[in-house]
């Protein structure tokens, strides 16, 4: 069995915002490999930030596979890299009558401090999530979404939202 990618390389084509030939770091990946596509994997584009990606049949690169240049030694779980204030969760939400398990990282809403100690204060920030992962019956469908993950967003919302 593969380990998560630690660096690719965007094959030769024409892509929106990556390079052809280009070395991209990966930031995080996902510790579980998809049968099909691969390790879903995030790294910073020419022109974006914490994109999304898969090893194999990539929305991104056209539909290319992405040339692994080295692979982590050991698999590192983004749960290393999240902040005390995030919640990684995994829920079976329902998308137009599908039930599909996904996981995510859930911020929440950080409300506005007008004055602190130092008379500085921040506007807040709104509760924030990140999919990770959507999977049904145990396949990885990302690529199902071609990286238009605002459906499965807005279901999580309305899932978040009737938890309370």
């Amino acid at each position: 069995m593969n380990k998560p990618p630690k660096i690719v390389i965007a094959p030769e084509g024409r892509f929106h915002s990556l390079t052809a030939g280009k070395e991209y770091q990966v930031i995080k990946s996902n510790d579980d490999e998809c049968f099909e596509f691969g390790y879903s994997f995030w790294i910073n584009s020419d022109i974006e930030h914490n994109i999304c990606c898969v090893e194999k049949y990539c929305p991104r690169i056209n539909r290319l596979d992405w040339i692994i240049k080295e692979r982590q030694s050991s698999t590192v779980s983004y749960l290393n890299k999240l902040t005390p204030n995030n919640l990684t969760m995994n829920e079976t939400i329902t998308i137009k009558g599908v039930e599909f398990d996904v996981q995510f990282n859930y911020t929440p809403e950080e409300p506005e401090v007008r004055y602190d100690k130092d008379m500085a204060g921040h506007p807040g920030s709104a509760s924030e999530i990140e999919i990770l992962e959507v999977q049904y019956k145990g396949t990885c469908f990302l690529e199902f979404f071609d990286g238009n993950l605002t459906e499965v967003e807005s279901a999580v919302e309305l899932w978040m939202s009737r938890q309370d």
